[in-house]
């Protein structure tokens, strides 16, 4: 499961739940929910902006939902959550002299791709928004005048 459009949110779905019109829905974490981890209790919208410093590995989040009703009824759905390393760059340069950027990578993440010249002072500039491969992406930068300094980010 990926966050909507890589903004860290979740979006959870019930199949098979009865629901009367009417009867107010409430949705919750139950424990063992990582830290941090939050639901909105009547849109059952799920937000984990994850640490720095977590450790790669799936992430049980188990999501209550209950009704208002009398009797109430209430069911549960666990679903995990995928914690990547985060890519390591690594370059080289080819007999052309186009630098070859690869990193470990997730199938269908994006990532930016961007440079300065110099480490001091300047902005980084965007060299492009690539979508990963798995398990490893690569990419191909033109023969460039001068040193660049690559960096990649999750947008």
């Amino acid at each position: 499961m990926l966050p909507l459009a890589g903004s860290g949110v979740y979006r959870v779905h019930f199949d098979n739940f009865v629901s009367v019109i009417h009867n107010r829905l409430a949705f919750s974490l139950d424990p063992g929910a990582p830290g941090g981890a939050s639901i909105h209790p009547t849109s059952g919208q799920f937000t984990w902006n994850v640490p720095a410093g977590t450790a790669p590995g799936a992430y049980p989040v188990t999501v209550q939902l209950a009704d208002a009703g009398s009797p109430a009824v209430s069911t549960t759905r666990t679903f995990y959550v995928v914690v990547g390393s985060l890519p390591a760059l690594r370059l080289t340069l080819n007999a052309e002299g186009t630098v070859v950027l690869n990193w470990d990578s997730i199938a269908g993440q994006m990532y930016r791709l961007q440079y300065k010249p110099a480490l001091i002072g300047g902005a980084w500039q965007t060299v492009a928004d690539v979508p990963g491969a798995s398990p490893t992406t690569t990419f191909l930068d033109l023969p460039v005048p001068a040193q660049r300094f690559y960096r990649l980010t999750v947008p």
